[in-house]
């Protein structure tokens, strides 16, 4: 983000050692969390966020978690429903289950979960 000059620094040095050594490993959990931060990040809209975490993901060198599911998730994104809702719902399929129930009524519009009442 270049908003804390020496912690970029220190973080683009050890990406660029990490990718030319044995890689960089990015959890799953670390990019939902970048994808936060990146999402509140003045100057920062959903679709420059959505091409920031797709081009990570081709990066030689950095592997990412579950990459072939976050790119379906990034591909499923839009404005009403995140990343990480479509996470939720692409592992809950992953994983066979055969209903995924939420609070989230714009996640439930998808079809993807069902909504349920309080």
């Amino acid at each position: 983000m270049g908003d804390d000059p020496a912690q970029s620094t220190a973080a683009r040095a050890a990406i660029e050692k990490g990718t030319q050594g044995k890689g960089v490993f990015v959890p799953l959990l670390v990019l939902v969390e970048l994808y936060w931060v990146l999402k509140s990040a003045p100057g920062w809209d959903a679709a420059k966020v959505h091409q920031a975490l797709g081009s990570l993901l081709e990066v030689e060198g950095i592997e990412v978690d579950q990459a072939p599911t976050i790119r379906e998730a990034l591909d499923l994104s839009s404005g009403a429903v995140g990343l990480a809702d479509n996470l939720i719902t692409l592992t809950a399929k992953t994983r066979g289950c055969s209903r995924l129930l939420t609070f989230n009524a714009r996640l439930a519009k998808t079809g993807r979960a069902t909504l349920m009442r309080a």
